[in-house]
């Protein structure tokens, strides 16, 4: 175990935490497999097309070698390369719209999803800080003192995400005087959707070396 500070927690909720990493995962699990499967899309008749034109060019590499008595056969074998790479162009043009299309289409089941969650757990903290237990045990510290001490030691957890762009605004919208120093539920599910992430991305590295 890794030796840390104890954590002065005033409340949380284990359940709705817990249900929320998984449904971040699961949607990141969800979203990753489509925009897989996408690109992947018609791979076998990619395979097969990338085979023919290395054949072909193979061949008339051959042909071209024996001189003009081949010239005729040497443009057949042109022609029908010069249009299997058309085939091979327009086949990535496809997989290409088909997967801007998915990346749309994900980019706006997000959003919804993200609404749904933020709106299920509207001003719900689901994970603050006691100020009193942030200060230090045996500190006598005035109200404004326990607030600024919770908001600090919960600004250093999850630093340097507290520091970080509009996402981690919208995500305290709600948590009134709780915000600097509680999580709200958009950021325990990007949490879980991280996670995934992560090791997917370590999964397709290892697969590539």
């Amino acid at each position: 175990m890794i030796p840390h500070p104890p954590i002065p927690i005033a409340t949380i909720h284990p359940r709705s935490i817990l249900l929320l990493l998984c449904l971040g995962a699961t949607y990141e699990i969800i979203t990753r497999t489509i925009l897989y499967l996408t690109k992947q899309k018609r791979s076998a008749d990619k395979k097969v097309l990338t085979a023919s034109i290395r054949e072909l060019k193979y061949l008339t590499y051959q042909k071209r070698r024996l001189g003009p008595s081949a010239f005729v056969e040497t443009s057949k074998l042109e022609r029908k390369t010069l249009a299997k790479e058309r085939e091979m162009e327009e086949l990535d043009g496809e997989v290409s719209q088909a997967l801007t299309a998915a990346e749309r289409a994900v980019r706006r089941a997000s959003i919804i999803f993200y609404v749904g969650v933020f709106a299920l757990w509207y001003g719900v903290p689901l994970l603050s800080i006691d100020g009193t237990g942030a200060a230090g045990s045996g500190v006598a510290v005035e109200i404004d003192g326990v607030t600024k001490s919770a908001d600090r030691f919960m600004g250093g957890l999850i630093f340097p995400l507290s520091y970080m762009g509009l996402g981690m605004k919208v995500a305290r919208v709600g948590l009134g005087d709780l915000k600097q120093s509680s999580l709200g539920a958009l950021v325990i599910v990007w949490a879980g959707q991280s996670v995934v992430d992560k090791v997917a991305n370590c999964v397709e590295a290892l697969l590539t070396l």
